[in-house]
C-alpha cells in the first residue's frame, strides 16, 4: 500500500510520511521515532522502506514530536505535532551535519550493549559496574554468559568456549585461563565480543562459539595516553593502577599499556559428601594473595595507502600465595562423627604469560586484501605445595594420625603460529582463503615428596613427567555476496591434528604413550533476507570441534587432599558439536534467535569413588547432548533520560550418558536473564542498575545447581570537560551469587555449596590527557587501524 492511498482512507489517528535525504531524493532505511512532547518518552519506532516511507498506526490523542537519526546527518525533531481525531502527514527533510570533513573531535558514545548479525559486543568502557574488576567477572556480566563454580565459562548453555585474545586463541587448560582473566583488568578491555556461529575464516574449536576480547588501543592522532586507580573492598581489599599512551602520526603509531594490580582474593567452599554409608563433611577457606603485572606495546608503520606492517608485544606476571585451610568431620551415616581431618595447603605459586606478534597487511581499493600473521607465545607456572593433613580425635584433643606431603610442579607451554588470509571480489561478491599451522609444545613436570620426621622423600610412584606435542594445520575457502534483499555466506574448514601424549614415571601405565592423528571438515553456512524495512531474517549452521585442554590429558595422580586427588585421561577423544540458529530481527533493535545443538562424544569433568572413603575428579568422554535454544536481546528506551538494555535465554537439554555401565539421562530447562539500565542526569551524572539471575542448572552431568543471580549498582560523575572520570559501585548487593548443588549417583552423595567476594564496592578514577582529534580518514576500509587487521573475522 503506498503513501497516498494509506491517507485517503482516512482511518484517523494516523501519522505518515516520508523521509528524504539531502538531494530530496527518499531515503531508506532511517530510525524514526515518535517521542511524547512532555517528557521525550517513546511511544513508537519504525524504520523509512525503500520509498523512504515511514508510518505510526493507533496514535491516541495529544500532543508528540518525531526523531529521526541517520549516519552522517544531522539529528531531526519536528515541531509539536498534535494528534485530534484526524490523520497527519508529516514529512522529514535531513540535512547533512555541519560536522568538519577533515576533522572532528571525538564526542559519540557507544551503546553499552550491541547486537550485531553475527555477534553481540559488551563495550566495556561504557559499563560504570565493570570499572575496576577483572575479566572473569566482566563475563558474568555478558548476555547469555555464565561462569559456573569452578570458573569454567558456559555461552547459552553450551560448555568449552574458546576463549581469544585481540583475536589471537589461548592455549592453556581451564585453571591457568581462569587465572590470566582474574589477573586481566577491566581498564584494558575495549569490549568481549560473543560470536555464537563462527564462520569458517575463524578456527573450528568451541563447540559454544567464541569469546573475544579486545584489549584497549588508543586511535588518536597526537600523543595523548589515559591514567586510572582503582580501589576495592570486599572481605579483603584490593588495588590497581594503569597507564597508557599512544603517539600516532600519519605514518607511524606507537602505543603501550601497563597495569598493576594486588590485593587477596577469598572464596569458601564446603561438601557435605555420604559414601559407603560414611558421611564426609568437608568446610574449607582459600585466600590468594599476590601482586600483578601486565604490560603491551607495539608499533604500527604504514609504508603507504595500501601496506602496513606491526609487531606486538604483551605479557604478564603473576606471583603470591595460594593459601587453604579445611576441617572435614567423618563418622558413620545417620550418627555422630567420631574423627576429624585439618589439612592445610600453602602454594607459592609464580605464573608469567609472553606472546610476540608480526602482522602484514595489504589492502587496495579494488577489493583485495592479504593480511599475514606470525605469533610465539609462551605461558609457564612454578608452584610448591606443603600439604600437611592431621586426623584427631572426637573433641580434637589428640592427633591419632598424620599424612603429610610436599610437591613441586613446573608447566610450560611453548606456541608457535602462522597464518594468511586473502580476499577478493569475485562474481559479484567476496571470496575468503586462507591457511594456518599451529604447533604446541607443553612440558608438565610434577615431584611428589612424603615428609616424614621432617625429612622430605621423594615418592616416586606419584612422581611423573608429561609432554605433549599438538600439531594442527588449517585450511578454509569462504565465500560471500549480496543480493538485492538476499545476502549469503558459505564455506568449509578442513583442519589435520597430530597430537602425542607421553608419560615418563617409574610405574608403568596402559596410557604411557597415546598419539593420535585425524583430519577433520567443519562446513559452516549464513543466510539472511531483508524481509522488509521492518524485519530481517537470518539462518546459519556450523559445525566444531572441542580437543581435551593438556592438563586433562595428563593420566597422573595429583593429589588434593587425603581423600581427594584429580586425574587425568590420555584417552580423552575431541567433542563434535553441530549448531543451527534461526534469527529474526525487527526494527534493527529486537533480535530472537531460536537454535539447536547436537554434541557427539561430549567429556564433561565428574566426580566418582574409589577404595573406602576417597574420591577423585577427572574427565571423560561418557555423553552426547541435544540442546534447543532461545535467545531474545532488546534495547528499551523507555523515556529520553532511561535506557534499557535485555537479554532473555532459555534452553531445553537433553544428556545421554554412560558412566561405564552406569546409565544417566537427564532433561531439563535451564534459563538466563539478564537486565541493564542506564539513566543519563543533569550535571553529567549517570547511574547504572545491572542483574542477572539464572535458573537452575546441571553441571558434570550429576550436580543440580540452585538458582543464582546478582544485583549491581553504580553511579559516574564526570569533570574538567569530561576528562576526568569517577566511578563507584557495589557488585552482588544481595549476596545472592553463592551456589547450591547436589549430586546423588551411583553411590555417592554430595551436597555443596560455596562463593567468594562476589560483594565488593569499588571506586575507580580515570583521567584522559593529550589529543582529543581524529582524522576521519582512519575510517575508511582501508587497513588505516592495524588493530582490526589483527581480529580474525573482520
Amino acid at each position: 500500500m503506498t503513501l497516498s492511498s494509506f491517507i485517503a482512507i482516512g482511518t484517523p489517528h494516523h501519522i505518515a510520511g516520508v523521509v528524504t535525504d539531502k538531494d530530496k531524493k527518499p531515503a531508506s532505511f532511517v530510525s524514526v521515532l515518535l517521542l511524547k512532547s512532555q517528557d521525550s518518552s517513546l511511544v513508537k519506532g519504525d524504520v523509512s522502506n525503500d520509498k523512504g516511507e515511514y508510518q505510526f498506526d493507533e496514535v491516541a490523542n495529544g500532543e508528540y514530536i518525531i526523531s529521526s537519526t541517520n549516519i552522517g546527518y544531522k539529528k531531526y525533531y519536528s515541531p509539536v505535532i498534535v494528534i485530534n481525531d484526524a490523520d497527519v502527514i508529516h514529512n522529514i527533510a535531513l540535512s547533512v551535519s555541519e560536522m568538519a570533513l577533515k576533522e572532528v573531535k571525538v564526542l559519540a558514545k557507544k551503546p553499552m550493549i550491541e547486537v550485531k548479525a553475527d555477534k553481540t559486543v559488551f563495550n566495556v568502557e561504557q559499563s560504570i559496574n565493570a570499572s575496576g574488576t577483572n575479566a572473569l567477572e566482566l563475563l558474568r556480566k555478558c548476555p547469555g554468559v555464565r561462569v559456573d563454580k569452578d570458573d569454567n565459562v558456559e555461552m547459552r548453555g553450551k560448555n568449552n568456549v574458546l576463549i581469544y585474545i585481540d583475536g589471537k586463541p589461548t592455549y592453556m587448560d581451564n585453571k591457568d585461563l581462569a587465572a590470566m582473566l582474574k589477573n586481566m583488568q577491566s581498564n584494558n578491555i575495549e569490549s568481549i565480543e560473543l560470536i555464537a556461529n563462527p564462520s569458517a575464516k575463524y578456527d573450528a574449536s568451541g563447540n559454544a562459539g567464541i569469546i573475544n576480547i579486545k584489549l584497549k588501543k588508543n586511535k588518536k592522532f597526537g600523543t595523548n595516553g589515559n591514567v586510572n586507580l582503582g580501589i576495592a573492598q570486599g572481605k579483603y581489599f584490593k588495588q590497581n593502577l594503569g597507564l597508557s599512551l599512544n603517539n600516532r602520526s600519519k605514518k607511524v603509531n606507537v602505543f603501550g599499556n601497563y597495569s598493576l594490580n594486588n590485593g587477596k582474593d577469598f572464596n569458601f567452599q564446603n561438601f557435605d559428601r555420604t559414601q559407603n554409608n560414611y558421611t564426609y563433611n568437608f568446610k574449607s577457606e582459600n585466600v590468594s594473595d599476590g601482586i600483578n603485572h601486565s604490560l603491551k606495546a607495539g608499533v604500527d608503520y604504514y609504508l603507504n595507502a595500501k601496506n602496513v606492517i606491526g609487531i606486538m608485544v604483551n605479557g604478564m606476571s603473576s606471583t603470591g600465595d595460594f593459601n587453604s585451610e579445611s576441617k572435614t568431620l567423618i563418622g558413620p551415616a545417620n550418627a555422630p562423627y567420631n574423627q576429624v581431618m585439618k589439612a592445610t595447603n600453602k602454594i607459592p605459586i609464580t605464573r608469567k604469560n609472553g606472546n610476540a606478534n608480526l602482522n602484514y597487511k595489504f589492502e587496495d581499493t579494488s577489493g583485495h586484501s592479504l593480511n599475514i600473521d606470525v605469533d610465539y607465545g609462551n605461558f609457564s607456572s612454578k608452584g610448591r605445595s606443603y600439604q600437611p593433613n592431621f586426623y584427631w580425635n572426637q573433641d580434637e584433643t589428640a592427633v591419632t594420625s598424620e599424612a603429610i606431603y610436599k610437591s613441586n610442579t613446573a608447566n610450560n607451554i611453548h606456541i608457535y603460529s602462522g597464518k594468511a588470509d586473502y580476499e577478493q571480489n569475485l562474481m559479484k561478491g567476496k571470496l575468503g582463503v586462507g591457511i594456518k599451522s599451529a604447533l604446541v609444545n607443553t612440558d608438565n613436570d610434577f615431584q611428589f615428596y612424603d615428609v616424614i620426621n621432617n625429612l622430605d622423600t621423594l615418592n616416586v610412584n606419584r612422581t611423573n613427567r608429561f609432554l605433549y606435542k599438538e600439531n594442527v594445520n588449517a585450511a578454509y575457502l569462504n565465500f560471500s555476496r549480496a543480493f538485492n534483499k538476499l545476502s549469503i555466506q558459505m564455506g568449509i574448514r578442513a583442519e589435520h591434528t597430530h597430537s602425542k601424549g607421553m608419560l615418563s614415571s617409574a610405574t608403568p601405565q596402559n596410557d604411557d604413550t597415546v598419539e593420535r592423528e585425524y583430519l577433520n571438515f567443519f562446513p559452516s553456512a549464513g543466510f539472511s533476507y531483508t524481509i522488509n524495512a521492518k524485519h530481517q531474517l537470518g539462518i546459519t549452521y556450523s559445525r566444531r570441534i572441542d580437543r581435551p585442554n593438556y592438563q586433562d590429558l595428563n593420566p597422573f595422580e595429583i593429589k588434593l587432599d587425603e581423600l581427594t586427588y584429580e586425574k587425568g585421561n590420555a584417552f580423552l577423544r575431541p567433542q563434535y558439536t553441530n549448531t543451527l540458529d534461526l534469527t529474526h530481527t525487527f526494527m534493527q533493535y529486537f533480535t530472537t534467535s531460536l537454535s539447536y545443538s547436537h554434541v557427539r562424544d561430549m567429556f564433561m569433568q565428574t566426580t566418582d569413588t574409589t577404595e573406602f572413603s576417597r574420591t577423585y575428579v577427572t574427565q571423560k568422554n561418557f555423553a552426547t547432548m541435544d540442546i534447543a535454544g532461545i535467545n531474545i536481546s532488546f534495547p528499551v528506551p523507555v523515556k529520553k533520560w532511561w535506557m534499557v538494555m535485555a537479554n532473555i535465554n532459555a534452553n531445553y537439554n537433553q544428556l545421554q550418558a554412560d558412566f561405564e555401565g552406569r546409565k544417566l539421562s537427564n532433561q531439563y530447562y535451564t534459563y538466563t536473564l539478564y537486565a541493564d539500565n542506564t539513566f543519563t542526569l543533569p550535571n553529567d551524572f549517570s547511574v547504572n542498575i545491572s542483574g542477572w539471575y539464572s535458573g537452575p542448572n546441571y553441571w558434570g552431568g550429576t550436580f543440580k545447581l540452585k538458582p543464582m543471580g546478582s544485583l549491581d549498582l553504580g553511579m559516574q560523575k564526570t569533570f574538567m570537560k569530561k576528562k576526568l572520570t569517577a566511578k563507584l559501585s557495589l557488585s552482588d548487593v544481595f549476596k545472592t551469587q553463592r551456589w547450591y548443588a547436589i549430586s546423588n549417583f551411583s553411590g555417592l552423595y554430595v551436597d555443596a555449596n560455596g562463593n567468594y567476594e562476589s560483594r565488593q564496592l569499588r571506586l575507580n578514577v580515570s583521567y584522559r590527557f593529550g589529543s582529543n582529534q581524529v582524522e576521519r580518514q582512519r575510517d575508511r576500509k582501508s587497513g588505516a587501524d592495524s588493530e582490526n587487521s589483527r581480529i580474525k573475522g573482520k
